[in-house]
């Protein structure tokens, strides 16, 4: 009988995130960074960034919305370090690879950590 093996490579890298950045957190990301938002005022503000996105932190706290809310979250409005996700499923067999990737000054990218499921 033959055996069939599996092969697992994982790759794991804690980092030190500099905050929520407010102009590509997802709603419920954006949602906790404050205990007094709902759910509308999330709603708003992700209408609002779709328009305009905020060039600095001052800029997104003067928002009508965010007015005398507490921010309980290290906030950012950009970001050099990003997650890339892919997964295929061929014949019956699921991958799913991710990436982190950093952007440096001179804008070019390079791979931080990688990982993929197992085979």
């Amino acid at each position: 009988a033959r055996r069939q093996r599996q092969m697992c490579i994982r790759d794991s890298i804690h980092i030190n995130w500099p905050g929520v950045n407010v102009n590509t957190a997802t709603a419920p990301v954006l949602q906790s960074i404050s205990p007094d938002l709902t759910a509308a005022d999330v709603e708003g503000l992700l209408a609002k960034r779709a328009e305009t996105p905020w060039e600095t932190i001052e800029s997104f706290n003067a928002e009508e919305l965010m007015a005398s809310r507490a921010v309980d979250a290290d906030i950012v409005v950009s970001s050099t370090l990003f997650r890339a996700e892919a997964a295929a499923q061929i014949d019956g067999v699921r991958l799913e690879m991710s990436s982190v990737l950093h952007r440096g000054p001179d804008n070019r990218v390079r791979v931080v950590a990688h990982s993929r499921s197992p085979l």
